[in-house]
């Protein structure tokens, strides 16, 4: 895992936290190092990861790019795992908020 994925991941587990009832937008992690779902248990206690992530089979499903040309990147999905905005870069929670606030008014509208 590259340094600025590492420096995120206090800011995901607050979020994630925070929106733990949110039905409009997802915050989670995705293993883009192709690790068994043993090793991923493992890096996400390693790592004091406790958002959801994603494996390369939950990445099919959904429909993500295989592997970002950027990383970190980060995706704000709805809860049926359509991509609303996608972030390049390493992210604050402030970056994260305002896309996500941003992307829940889009899909509200939306419906």
């Amino acid at each position: 895992m590259v340094p600025p994925c590492r420096r995120e991941i206090p800011e995901f587990n607050q979020l994630a936290e925070e929106l733990n009832n949110e039905q409009i937008l997802v915050v989670g992690g995705v293993n883009f190092d192709n690790l068994s779902s043993e090793n991923i248990i493992q890096a996400l206690v390693n790592l004091d990861i406790n958002f959801p992530v994603l494996d390369p089979i939950s990445l099919k499903k959904i429909n993500l790019p295989p592997q970002p040309v950027v990383l970190p990147t980060t995706y704000i999905l709805t809860p049926d795992g359509n991509i609303v905005s996608t972030l390049v870069g390493e992210q604050t929670q402030n970056s994260i908020r305002n896309s996500l606030y941003k992307s829940k008014n889009s899909i509200l509208e939306r419906n």
